[in-house]
Formats: C-alpha cells, structure tokens, sequence
C-alpha cells in the first residue's frame, strides 16, 4: 500500500495506467466512488513511537474494505460511503476505535473521487488543506478543491502567501 501511494502521489505525475493494474490489487473496491480521509494520528502521552503503523494495523483489522496506508506523517484512508452522514459515521467510528487504544485523531475529508486521476488531485488537496488549516476534529475538503487548484495555479506564478489577506493564513 505505503509503495503504491508514494508512486501516485509523486511530484512527478505518475503513468496512470502502470498504476491502474496495481490499483486493483492493492485495494478490493477500486472503481468504486470512495473519498479520502487524511487522519493526524497523536499518542495520549504521545508514548506510541510508531502510532500511524498502530492506527493503520487497527483500522485494517477493524475495516477491511477500507484503504488505510501511511504516507509521510499521515493516515490515508479511502472510504467507500460517499454520502456526507454515511462518512462523518465513518470517521467517528474510525475515531472512537482509536480512542479506545490511547490514540486521537482528527481528519480532513477529500471530494468524492472514482478514478486515480482524481484519487491524486482530492488526496492532494486534503493534504494541503491539512497543512493550510490544520484541524480540531473533521474538516471538509470539497469545499475547498477549487480553491486550492487556484492558489496552486497562483503560487506556480510567484504568488505567496503573504499576500492573501490576514484571515485566511
């Protein structure tokens, strides 16, 4: 899984239909609408050395059909039910089984996705939003795809942060 979404996610765009086969392998439900959900992971104590491989591992076993894999210091999972209440149950019941094991996560949600093409660009953009916002619970990313492929497009150009007005750093 990590191999996989390390190749997809590359600063490099990836050849998609090299991707595709493994895709399917990797993951049961491609194909299927699904959306994204980046987890920030923390440890009560922060004692957990290794607390994404933990988090993974009891997702995976919680969770089957869900894709859960860790790229750089986040949680990626990609979730079958698209529908917003079918998701926030999602992620809480993913939130309350780390509860359980001493560890708290907060998550950002991606826009529905159905190919690699946009498996790439709505991880991506939650990863940013992520790092743009950070969050304190569920945050929700489709709101602001279109906003970040703007600002991407503007920083691409020379644009920088400094400029956009102080309510939005």
């Amino acid at each position: 899984h990590n191999d996989f979404m390390y190749e997809l996610l590359n600063d490099r765009f990836p050849d998609l239909d090299m991707l595709e086969a493994r895709a399917a392998q990797v993951w049961s439900r491609y194909g299927e609408p699904h959306r994204p959900v980046i987890l920030n992971i923390s440890a009560t104590g922060e004692h957990w050395g290794n607390r994404l491989e933990v988090a993974r591992r009891l997702i995976a076993t919680a969770r089957s059909h869900e894709f859960a894999t860790v790229y750089g210091g986040h949680l990626v999972l990609l979730v079958t039910p698209t529908p917003r209440p079918q998701v926030e149950a999602t992620v809480s019941e993913i939130c309350q089984l780390l509860e359980r094991n001493h560890l708290n996560a907060t998550a950002v949600v991606g826009a529905e996705c159905r190919d690699l093409r946009e498996w790439r660009e709505c991880i991506l953009s939650a990863l940013k939003l992520n790092d743009l916002l950070g969050t304190s619970g569920i945050l929700w990313g489709m709101v602001w795809r279109r906003w970040l492929n703007y600002s991407n497009r503007l920083s691409e150009t020379g644009w920088r942060s400094s400029a956009m007005p102080r309510w939005r750093r």
